[in-house]
């Protein structure tokens, strides 16, 4: 289920059904489920001790390097959307983002809704696809095939969602970046 319902949510709340009960409600679901699946999973289901992320780690190091990858590749972002032939398909879209935006009925609180996403939204990503589905599939695989399985199962949802708002050019490019960035942050644990 890990690598399917987000990317299941994504069609439903971007793509099927926006702006509508059932779209905003497969949004917070999907929510609930990053954050419940992996105690259920690991706690319930398979019976394993629930990980302490703090137990024996040396975090400066972790929060470091995590944020100097973030911010080269927000600089790579940047520089490339103000460069790229990608930068005219995305600003020729921003009508298509704003639309998703009111769909979504955050428009009048669209800086608590952008600050949301961007810390706390983040952290709930990372401890999913980093601290749960990688760390699970570590089990099951090779630790390459895990970073390679784990950065498509975090890209497959955020292509669907940009796929939802932008045309193709900017999708591709943009789901790709996140691809690269979900299997460099993996590659810090």
């Amino acid at each position: 289920p890990a690598l399917v319902v987000p990317t299941v949510a994504a069609l439903l709340s971007n793509v099927m059904f926006p702006g509508t009960r059932l779209g905003n409600g497969s949004y917070l679901a999907i929510k609930g489920f990053l954050l419940a699946w992996p105690l259920i999973s690991v706690g319930w289901i398979l019976r394993e001790r629930i990980m302490d992320p703090f137990a024996k780690r040396d975090l400066s190091r972790s929060i470091v390097v995590s944020t100097l990858v973030g911010l080269i590749l927000l600089g790579a972002l940047v520089m490339a959307v103000q460069t790229a032939p990608e930068a005219k398909l995305l600003m020729d879209s921003a009508g298509a983002i704003a639309m998703g935006i009111g769909d979504k009925g955050v428009a009048a609180h669209y800086l608590i809704f952008a600050l949301t996403i961007s810390v706390i939204h983040a952290g709930l990503e990372e401890y999913f696809w980093r601290g749960y589905v990688f760390r699970q599939l570590r089990h099951v695989v090779t630790r390459g095939w895990a970073h390679g399985i784990a950065a498509r199962g975090f890209a497959a949802h955020h292509f669907v969602i940009l796929g939802g708002l932008v045309s193709l050019g900017p999708t591709i490019f943009f789901g790709f970046t996140v691809a690269v960035a979900g299997l460099l942050w993996s590659l810090l644990y």
